[in-house]
C-alpha cells in the first residue's frame, strides 16, 4: 500500500483531520478512486485540484503513473493565482 499524505485543509474537508495514511493503488489512478471509495469526493478533489509528488518527484500526468507498496504519495494544493 501506498503512504498518502495530504495537506491539513485537504485533511480537514475529507479525512477527519487524518494527514497521512495508507492506500491501496497500482497507478494513481487506481489510487483516487480507492480514496473516493475510502472517502468519498477525496480521490476526484485530489485528480482536479493538487499535484502529484511520489517519492520526492513532482510528476506530470501521474494518472498511470505505478505506485510500489512503498510509495510515499503526496498531494500538493495548485496554486491559483490571478
Amino acid at each position: 500500500m501506498a503512504r498518502v499524505v495530504l495537506s491539513t485543509d485537504v485533511a480537514n474537508q475529507f479525512t477527519d483531520q487524518v494527514t497521512e495514511f495508507e492506500a491501496e493503488g497500482a497507478t494513481v489512478r487506481a489510487l483516487y478512486r480507492a480514496l473516493d471509495k475510502s472517502h468519498p469526493g477525496l480521490g476526484t478533489f485530489l485528480e482536479e485540484s493538487t499535484f502529484v509528488v511520489i517519492n520526492g518527484e513532482m510528476v506530470q500526468d501521474a494518472f498511470l503513473e505505478p505506485l510500489e507498496d512503498d510509495s510515499e504519495v503526496v498531494f500538493v494544493p495548485k496554486i491559483k493565482g490571478g
